[in-house]
């Protein structure tokens, strides 16, 4: 399985600061779960549901959780959950130095409490909040400490152009999870309603690469529609890239304002390819502002969208306009500008 947007900023802040980090994040089976890509073990069996925050009920999962925050120098907790806020609250009594990342707002109401918490202690100097979105930072005038930085390319992740070739098609690709709020399905009717009617240059092939509740769904439309479809589990890191390098561009058609990453972006432009990106009120606009190879949509645009993405790259561009779009995120800059903060 390709790597998520919270294991990869614990792996960020890991190779910027070093040793054990202790990094939290909800999980859809296992409801909360301690990261630690070495001890997966330590995540709970059993958890209670208080409006969709969950609290660990295994006793041994807080003996394991005060063990590591006692052995860690430094805590990076993931917001917005009650474990994390839990988290937080033993790491004060431990008087242990707090890195909390904020990547998206809550939607619930007593996570907007814990978040309005939070941004209060961090006019202390022991907790320090970093928030990976222009988007989320309506607490942020509350808090002494707390920066807005984009996530960044990865430093172990090397741009490597490759030539876009059009043909006879548009190859589109799509990778995430196949749940409602990610639009798979409404991307779906909407480019099946544009082809029924001849609005599109080229004919139109889709690569849809994940898991998730969706997926039978999409195979049943598959053989309803009017173009290509092409239906895929997880790829490992490197047969992602090989899929995205195949494909003239990348769709991303989100729909939910909670949307917290666009690292998948980073990825087709590390492979030079554009993308389809819809538009909204969420993170996965980050990497979208004056940027010539991201093409923005709403649905009721999306012809006008895609047909400029298809003279785009029928006018061959150039590796120069990638590497621009890349040169701001690069890890360097993204880990100066942490050590700096902290």
């Amino acid at each position: 399985m390709t790597v998520g947007g919270v294991e990869y900023v614990a792996e960020c802040f890991q190779k910027i600061l070093g040793g054990d980090i202790v990094a939290f994040q909800p999980n859809e089976k296992v409801k909360f779960l301690l990261f630690d890509r070495n001890k997966p073990e330590l995540s709970p069996k059993k958890a209670l549901n208080i409006k969709n925050q969950y609290l660990p009920l295994n006793p041994i999962f807080y003996v394991k959780l005060l063990k590591k925050i006692l052995n860690s120098k430094k805590i990076l907790i993931h917001m917005p959950t009650l474990g994390g806020f839990i988290a937080i609250f033993l790491s004060l009594l431990l008087l242990k130095k707090i890195i909390v990342f904020q990547h998206s707002r809550s939607p619930t109401k007593i996570g907007k409490i814990f978040f309005f918490i939070t941004y209060l202690l961090a006019r202390f100097k022991f907790l320090k909040i970093i928030v990976t979105s222009k988007h989320e930072q309506k607490f942020s005038k509350l808090s002494k400490y707390s920066m807005v930085i984009n996530l960044p390319l990865s430093n172990d992740r090397k741009f490597s152009f490759e030539e876009n070739i059009i043909g006879d098609r548009l190859k589109l690709v799509f990778i995430g999870r196949l749940v409602p709020y990610k639009g798979i399905l409404e991307f779906l009717d909407s480019l099946n309603e544009l082809i029924k009617k001849n609005l599109i240059k080229k004919k139109i092939e889709l690569t849809i690469i994940g898991e998730g509740e969706l997926k039978r769904e999409i195979i049943k439309r598959k053989e309803r529609t009017n173009f290509q479809i092409n239906i895929s589990s997880w790829l490992t890191e490197s047969e992602k890239f090989k899929k995205i390098s195949e494909s003239n561009a990348l769709v991303l058609p989100s729909i939910n304002s909670g949307e917290a990453f666009g690292l998948v972006q980073l990825d087709a432009l590390t492979v030079g390819r554009p993308v389809l990106l819809k538009k909204q009120n969420s993170g996965t606009q980050d990497y979208a502002w004056k940027n010539p190879v991201v093409f923005r949509y709403n649905n009721e645009d999306l012809e006008i969208s895609l047909n400029n993405l298809i003279d785009f790259i029928e006018q061959s561009p150039s590796e120069t306009i990638f590497n621009k779009a890349l040169n701001k995120y690069s890890f360097e800059n993204f880990k100066s500008s942490i050590i700096k903060f902290l």
